[in-house]
């Protein structure tokens, strides 16, 4: 081939490469527009989703009490917009910003956070009574007898974690043991950087095959 068309070539795919770059780097002005969406859809930062309402476990009104957060959510999610999630929500970036005071350990639960409340709400309206009465009132009164909450190592938190799990698939149906066991995995990576909770990021979502039995043919809410 022709050294010219060669350079060209090189040239161009250069080009693209520099292009695709820019493409996924996390700008000043990204950045900008994540701080300016949570002061208007969520001022207190995570706390909105997990401060404002009740536990996820203990009340048999858990579909009802998640209809807010997830309206809320929803809103959030519109005003970020997937491409700026996609190459701004990594530790290093979200703890740049102001209300986080850069704190690496503040990224990593409002990722965290972030994470789980997009996976509920694709999930839990999916809930029959059964699933909402076992995961509200059956399974809280088998961890508190059964599992042991200990959280000062991985390998105790990871304990805690698995009894959740087994006794999610023993008392529920397989749908509400794989929904405790993906959100028990962002709960550990709001309070640890147990596994793949040290690099948590919108791209590397540490939930990803963990469980298929959360599968449903109905798509009731969300994005």
């Amino acid at each position: 081939m022709n050294p010219i068309i060669l350079f060209i070539i090189s040239l161009i795919l250069i080009i693209f490469k520099v292009v695709a770059a820019a493409d996924e780097t996390c700008t000043t002005t990204d950045l900008q527009n994540i701080e300016s969406c949570y002061q208007k859809y969520a001022p207190d930062g995570y706390q909105l989703f997990f401060q404002k309402r009740q536990s996820q476990f203990g009340t048999s009104q858990i579909i009802n009490n998640w209809y807010n957060p997830c309206r809320s959510k929803k809103n959030l999610n519109k005003c970020l917009g997937n491409i700026v999630v996609q190459r701004c929500f990594n530790i290093a970036n979200m703890s740049t910003l102001p209300f986080l005071n850069n704190s690496t350990d503040a990224a990593k639960v409002i990722i965290s956070d972030f994470l789980k409340i997009d996976y509920v709400c694709q999930k839990i309206f999916n809930f029959t009574d059964n699933d909402a009465i076992c995961l509200s009132e059956k399974l809280p009164k088998s961890i508190d007898k059964i599992c042991k909450r200990n959280y000062s190592s991985c390998e105790t938190i990871n304990a805690f974690s698995s009894c959740i799990k087994k006794l999610a698939y023993k008392k529920c149906r397989k749908y509400v043991g794989c929904f405790v066991q993906k959100t028990a995995m962002l709960e550990t990576c709001e309070f640890s950087s147990c596994g793949d909770c040290a690099t948590i990021n919108a791209n590397k979502n540490p939930i990803e095959n963990l469980c298929n039995d959360d599968k449903s043919n109905n798509t009731i809410f969300y994005l």
